[in-house]
């Protein structure tokens, strides 16, 4: 056991989707809030270390999804649980709508990429400004959103950040339908993160809309000594599919505004010339490979 704490403690909570959880969660270890509800994918998790009675105590806290259809993910957690905390919802989280705040577009975008390559590192740096040098391997799914400005244009991004490791395929596979853009991302100081980046390719073949914008970035470019990616090798695999390419660092903040930025304006590009094409044809749909994108007046954002 590290030096740093007396106690380690499992931690989790439970209860019906929509109590709280995940707000609990947020204030106790962040002391943050937000306002906007969506529900946990699985499970996701976070740590504070306190001091009680003298002692150091690291609290590994565990929010667990409400929805039936994730009790079969969430139901090995409660082995090895120090303690449980119930939440029977005395009050209820209002759910979004696109009428709280005037929205032109809501883009759902992925983050896909190898184990430790920086997705979570990239994710945190551009939702919150924020940077965790320690490294936890993301469990599942988890998500942040941001709105954005561009070109005169309100743009919510939902932007899901996937787990690299094997065993969360099956998992993580889902959340590729009705993505409007995926960034792929790979470590340039790890050449095997660099090979496996047609396998994702795969992936996205595989489960995404053909239609999907895509983004390729070579992360932790901070770290000129150990870079084993050159950016020309990078750059070349990128014309090869002819998709964009960014070197970014989320620990220096390089680039990571920029990336999502011209994901969005892939997006939003794609969408423009898709409407010309239906005005051509006389339809008025705007559509991306059978995920309808629309200017949303009503009804919750949540669900897409």
């Amino acid at each position: 056991m590290s030096n740093e704490y007396d106690y380690l403690f499992k931690l989790l909570l439970i209860g019906d989707s929509s109590v709280g959880k995940s707000c609990l969660l947020l204030r106790f270890a962040d002391d943050a809030y937000i306002d906007s509800y969506i529900s946990t994918i699985g499970v996701d998790f976070k740590i504070r270390t306190i001091e009680q009675d003298g002692k150091t105590i690291k609290l590994q806290i565990w929010d667990t999804a409400g929805q039936e259809r994730f009790r079969t993910i969430t139901s090995s957690y409660y082995r090895g649980a120090h303690g449980i905390i119930l939440d029977n919802g005395g009050w209820h989280l209002a759910k979004t709508s696109l009428q709280t705040s005037r929205l032109d577009y809501l883009f759902k975008l992925l983050l896909i990429g190898d184990s430790s390559v920086g997705k979570s590192c990239l994710l945190l740096r551009f939702a919150d400004d924020a940077y965790i040098d320690s490294y936890i391997s993301t469990i599942g799914v988890d998500f942040k959103i941001r709105t954005i400005e561009q070109d005169g244009k309100t743009i919510k991004l939902q932007i899901w950040d996937t787990a690299g490791q094997e065993r969360f395929r099956t998992i993580t596979s889902s959340y590729y339908r009705g993505a409007h853009g995926i960034i792929i991302v790979y470590d340039c100081t790890e050449m095997e993160s660099f090979n496996n980046v047609k396998q994702w390719l795969s992936e996205i073949d595989r489960y995404a809309n053909d239609s999907v914008c895509k983004l390729l970035i070579g992360n932790k470019n901070d770290m000129v000594e150990s870079k084993v990616v050159s950016t020309e090798t990078g750059k070349a695999l990128a014309d090869e599919l002819g998709i964009p390419f960014l070197e970014t660092s989320a620990k220096d903040s390089i680039n990571v505004e920029q990336a999502f930025l011209t994901i969005a304006g892939e997006i939003k590009k794609k969408m423009g010339s898709q409407t010309n094409a239906n005005k051509t044809s006389g339809s008025g749909t705007v559509q991306m490979k059978g995920q309808p994108i629309q200017q949303n007046n009503g009804g919750g954002c949540c669900g897409q």
